[in-house]
């Protein structure tokens, strides 16, 4: 006689029949419930019918040392076979392979697949800039590096470069000049020196003086 039953395929789906007969006396049945899909992939063939020799069949994916690497999700497509998704950087059949593109001078380090960056780098594949430029220097974040005042230079603008003129004595520190009384301005290069009674200023000596007047 013919009735409805559910079976397994090959590619492990449930099917529903209308017309496969049971087998009496066989020693075999077919799968008459939602809930026996474990079964189907490891002890039915494409008919429904019990073969011991797919009981003995280990799903790779529940094996003792999952096959895919580096936090990789392991599917079933098959009797012994799998596929590997895996997760950024990684890819390959097992996920062993390492993809990722280190940036700005950054070195691949193959076995963690990570980036080792430079110092004024950061990220995932050294794309951050994290230059802080000093002393009033302005950040190029596409190039990473300090557009920095004309009185200080390096790569944060650390460095006081300012010589002082007539005598002005450099403060490294805040980077200015202590200059005499007689000058003033950044580097000490303009006089002040106001001559009295009647007294010239003589600006061609190295040192600042007034002449006296002639009576």
């Amino acid at each position: 006689s013919f009735v409805a039953s559910f079976y397994c395929t090959n590619d492990f789906e449930w099917r529903f029949n209308i017309s496969f007969p049971i087998i009496k006396g066989s020693g075999a049945e077919f799968i008459s419930t939602f809930d026996r899909r474990d079964d189907c992939l490891n002890c039915y063939d494409d008919s429904g019918i019990a073969d011991p020799s797919w009981c003995s069949l280990t799903d790779p994916c529940e094996a003792t040392s999952d096959p895919c690497n580096n936090r990789g999700t392991c599917l079933r497509i098959g009797l012994d076979e799998f596929n590997c998704t895996c997760q950024d950087p990684w890819s390959g059949d097992t996920c062993t392979n390492c993809i990722l593109e280190c940036m700005n001078g950054g070195m691949l380090n193959n076995e963690s697949c990570t980036c080792d960056c430079p110092s004024i780098h950061n990220g995932t594949m050294c794309e951050n800039c994290i230059l802080e430029c000093m002393n009033g220097g302005t950040l190029d974040r596409e190039s990473c590096t300090c557009d920095c005042p004309s009185i200080h230079n390096g790569t944060m603008c650390e460095n006081c470069i300012l010589e002082c003129m007539n005598g002005g004595t450099l403060n490294n520190e805040s980077c200015t000049c202590g200059c005499p009384s007689i000058h003033n301005g950044t580097m000490c290069e303009n006089c002040i020196l106001e001559c009295m009674n009647g007294g010239t200023l003589d600006r061609v000596s190295t040192v600042v003086t007034c002449v006296k007047p002639v009576f």
